[in-house]
């Protein structure tokens, strides 16, 4: 995790040294130590796992990047089964694979304790994350799936690690983005967060798993103001490919307010916060299976300049908020 200062301490030899530098010069050894291990790979896993390769991968691939994100619509079934099973695919191909979520940094040494335990002790440390109070459906049942099999993969030898990214780890860090406009400095913590852990050792690949507003590679409104979403914050640290999740509709669980009160002057206020499954309209009709695009080419093309290209995953269904009596009792209600 990020120390006391910033995050400036990365593994870039392979001699596994140490670069103490500040934030700005930790920037340029980022770029300067790219992935200098890649010839050492895992010997690939023979298994019989059902994580094949999406159309689109080779191709994305192609243009080495050092950060691969998914913009996700929360709450679906469909967008971490697509991350996890890619995930699977290369590293039984042999690569390292670090995995980045959106869950708040607090919990990253909850998830370091479960990613090392065994099978039977991990899901009693995986449920200490605070994370899974969240009802908005970035801690859905999806979600825990996702990370319950990638930790039985990890167990049988695959090399995949995992970071929780989420907000800020300390004041200090909190401060140093604390001039940015609306929700720029979240952004930016989001980024800095990503590059650190990626640098804690040498990777094949980062692919980082976070709500599709968070993906854009443009600027955009913000809470409520003009800023860099972290997807192209990202870009300082790295080369970014970042894919927009495309779908045929269906539903995905998330929050909205649904009722209103009103003031003496007439104004109206929202009062209830209600989650749920939420009706999605469609963004294509393609017949096709889960694939990824850069090109546009494949029935549609990628939303403006915000993306690289996108994944596609067919109809969406909604997947709740985990609960279950084993791993976390139900603290919060909406």
């Amino acid at each position: 995790m990020p120390n006391s200062d910033a995050p400036s301490l990365f593994k870039c030899s392979a001699g596994g040294l140490l670069l103490a530098v500040s934030a700005i010069l930790a920037l340029a050894a980022l770029a300067g130590c790219k992935h200098s291990e890649r010839d050492r790979q895992t010997p690939r896993i023979e298994a019989a796992e059902d994580c094949a390769e999406p159309p689109g991968w080779k191709a994305l691939a192609a243009y080495d990047p050092d950060f691969v994100v998914f913009g996700e619509l929360h709450g679906t079934r469909e967008a971490p089964a697509f991350f996890g099973s890619l995930a699977c695919n290369l590293a039984r191909d042999g690569k390292r694979i670090l995995i980045a979520i959106e869950f708040n940094i607090e919990d990253n040494e909850t998830f370091q304790r479960a990613w090392i335990a065994d099978r039977q002790r991990f899901p009693d440390i995986l449920q200490e994350a605070a994370s899974w109070e969240r009802q908005d459906g970035v801690a859905s049942e999806a979600m825990h799936s996702m990370l319950d099999e990638l930790h039985r993969l990890r167990k049988l030898g695959y090399p995949i690690d995992i970071a929780a990214f989420n907000g800020a780890a300390n004041t200090s860090q909190r401060a140093r983005f604390a001039h940015l406009p609306g929700q720029g400095s979240h952004e930016a913590i989001q980024a800095e967060n990503i590059a650190f852990f990626a640098r804690s050792d040498i990777y094949d690949y980062v692919l980082v798993l976070v709500g599709n507003l968070h993906a854009q590679k443009n600027e955009a409104m913000l809470g409520g103001a003009i800023v860099e979403p972290m997807a192209k914050r990202l870009e300082l640290y790295g080369r970014v490919i970042s894919l927009n999740i495309e779908h045929r509709g269906g539903s995905a669980w998330g929050c909205r307010r649904q009722s209103f009160d009103e003031t003496a002057s007439g104004g109206r206020f929202p009062r209830k916060l209600v989650c749920s499954a939420i009706a999605v309209g469609a963004t294509s009709e393609i017949q096709r299976e889960p694939l990824i695009s850069l090109s546009g080419k494949v029935d549609l093309s990628p939303k403006g300049d915000n993306y690289d290209g996108f994944y596609w995953v067919g109809r969406i269904t909604s997947s709740p908020p985990f609960r279950s009596s084993r791993y976390l009792p139900e603290r919060r209600r909406y």
